[in-house]
C-alpha cells in the first residue's frame, strides 16, 4: 500500500493518477484505489483490453480505468519497465517454489 499519497499529480490530463512511495520504488497509481497504473494495464490486457470488464474487475468506475490507460500511453517506458520487473519476479517466484515440473500450484501444497 501507499505510504505517501499526496507526493505529486501527474500533469492535469490525470487528475486522479499520482505518484506515490512503494517498498520498491515511487510509481504512478490511481488515487483513492490502492492501484498502480502497471496493475490496471497488466489486468486491462489480460481482460482483452474490455475497458468495462477492467472497471468490474476492480470495482472502480471506467473513467478512472482510461485515465490509467491514457497514462500509460504517454509513459511507455516507465509502464514497460514495471510490467518486465512483475513478469520477472513471477518467473523467479515460480522457479522457487518446490514440486513436480508442471505442478499447478495447488498441487504442490
Amino acid at each position: 500500500m501507499a505510504r505517501d499519497f499526496d507526493r505529486a499529480t501527474v500533469p492535469s490530463r490525470y487528475p486522479h493518477v499520482v505518484y506515490a512511495e512503494f517498498p520498491s520504488r515511487t510509481q504512478a497509481h490511481v488515487l483513492g484505489t490502492g492501484l498502480r497504473v502497471w496493475q490496471i494495464v497488466k489486468t486491462y490486457r489480460a481482460l482483452r483490453e474490455d475497458v468495462s470488464a477492467t472497471a468490474d474487475y476492480f470495482e472502480i468506475e471506467p473513467s478512472l480505468i482510461e485515465e490509467a490507460l491514457r497514462y500509460s500511453i504517454d509513459h511507455p517506458s516507465e509502464i514497460a519497465a514495471l510490467l518486465a520487473r512483475h513478469d520477472a519476479f513471477l518467473t523467479q517466484r515460480s522457479v522457487d517454489v518446490p514440486g513436480e515440473e508442471g505442478q499447478q500450484p495447488s498441487e504442490r501444497i
